[in-house]
């Protein structure tokens, strides 16, 4: 798996929490290694730091590893926006 494609699932699992269960914290790292089982953890961290570098989510370290993060408005904006838009492309196709 590629960088960007982790991240962005990454990314996606983050904003679903957030559309079901309103959760945007996240102190429970190993929750999302699980998510990626054949996935090196450092590749994981590599990913979520992506996603910080981007806005998208804050990242508090613990000792250099990712202890807590925090999904952003910006993510969740962003990601509502995207739906809504191809709603729309496809009711107008």
């Amino acid at each position: 798996m590629k960088l960007n494609d982790l991240s962005n699932s990454l990314l996606k699992y983050m904003v679903k929490q957030y559309s079901e269960n309103h959760k945007r914290d996240f102190s429970n790292i190993e929750e999302l290694a699980r998510l990626f089982p054949g996935e090196d953890i450092q590749f994981i961290y590599d990913a979520l730091a992506s996603l910080k570098n981007d806005g998208l989510i804050r990242i508090t370290y613990l000792d250099n590893v990712p202890s807590f993060i925090s999904l952003e408005l910006i993510a969740i904006e962003q990601a509502e926006s995207d739906t809504k838009l191809k709603k729309a492309y496809s009711f107008l196709k």
